[in-house]
């Protein structure tokens, strides 16, 4: 008799039939009228009751579940209405519980190039497994695997809560990661771009970082970099000091313009001259500090003596051969390491007043 009220849907209807031909069970949910012409909808459970394997009756449950209904199309409309409100961010906009993201805005799809959400799920499925390596910036591999990644996020200042991601064109861009908690679990990523900011201020850190003539590491970037390096490292390091021997004859004779290129010229000899985990800083002038990990005590000396050499074969062209002198030492445990550079620094006096072209270790 349900079935055959007036305004039940026809589709409805033939699953039905087919069911009971069938004599299987079916679910499904129908739309009709009461007599006043309102709309409800009602939850059919049919299950056919089987006995000896004989068919005997069929047992039909029906539920009104208009107001189920009713609520998930207005959930409905407010999602989408909040889907229109994110899709106008520029920034990234995520909904995650650190495992998996479970909503995304326009802009997630816009920069990985890709065209829905599910799209995204399979490829990536937490967002987190696009951030790249990079020791400035955060990424999985700086926290233990047990963490939450979330939280060690949250317990970063706002300056480190940095993370770099290749967008479709495999182009890094930089992100601030803003994380906000909805629930204890559940948390609202956002991600503003400052690529173009950051690659300002890299340039501008470079500049005051490096020696404009020769391009190497000057002495703010040392006490400010690599002091902190050496004082953190277990292994022994030693410190030599290097200066061209008769510079101010060179800019007398030949000119400021000419002791420039020789500058630059005699960097380069010392970068290429060393290894790739030394460290070569212009001190000032035509001096140059080395920083170098090492093994033993006499190991430090090896490797400038190896430096007197490759200067003393450097051809200038009409200023011939130069030479330069090497002050040498080692830093010591717990040591300042101003009171290693003056080590170095008188030893680098005594190499001068022994005839210049030398080593000499204190």
């Amino acid at each position: 008799r349900y079935l055959q009220r007036e305004g039940i849907e026809e589709l409805g209807i033939a699953i039905v039939k087919e069911s009971l031909f069938n004599e299987e069970p079916c679910e499904l949910t129908l739309k009709n009228y009461k007599k006043d012409g309102t709309l409800f909808h009602n939850l059919l459970n049919i299950t056919p009751f089987f006995q000896k394997e004989k068919l005997r009756y069929f047992i039909g449950v029906q539920h009104d579940i208009t107001k189920q209904i009713e609520q998930e199309k207005k959930l409905s409309e407010q999602s989408l209405f909040i889907q229109s409100i994110l899709d106008v961010q520029e920034n990234m906009v995520l909904v995650s519980d650190g495992l998996q993201t479970t909503y995304t805005n326009k802009a997630v799809f816009d920069f990985f190039g890709l065209d829905s959400f599910e799209s995204f799920k399979k490829k990536y499925n937490c967002i987190s497994h696009t951030f790249e390596e990079h020791e400035s910036f955060f990424h999985l591999g700086k926290i233990d695997s047990s963490e939450y990644w979330i939280d060690a996020v949250t317990l970063l200042a706002e300056s480190e809560r940095i993370v770099a991601i290749k967008n479709q064109r495999y182009e890094l861009n930089y992100f601030q990661l803003e994380i906000k908690a909805i629930t204890n679990s559940v948390h609202v990523l956002t991600l503003k771009d400052i690529t173009a900011t950051l690659l300002k201020e890299r340039v501008l850190t470079n500049k005051a970082y490096h020696d404009a003539l020769t391009g190497l590491y000057n002495r703010q970037y040392f006490y400010e970099y690599i002091v902190v390096k050496a004082l953190n490292k277990s292994s022994m390091i030693g410190i030599i000091i290097i200066d061209i021997d008769d510079f101010k004859f060179i800019n007398d004779i030949h000119g400021h313009s000419i002791g420039d290129e020789v500058l630059k010229i005699f960097a380069k000899t010392l970068q290429n001259s060393l290894r790739s985990s030394d460290i070569l800083i212009r001190w000032g002038g035509e001096e140059f500090v080395v920083v170098s990990e090492i093994k033993s005590d006499d190991e430090v000396m090896i490797i400038a003596e190896h430096l007197r050499t490759a200067v003393s074969l450097m051809k200038l062209g009409e200023i011939g051969n130069i030479t330069a002198s090497f002050g040498v030492t080692n830093l010591k445990e717990n040591e300042n390491i101003d009171i290693a550079i003056g080590r170095a620094d008188k030893a680098l006096y005594i190499a001068k007043e022994h005839g210049k072209n030398r080593v000499e270790m204190i």
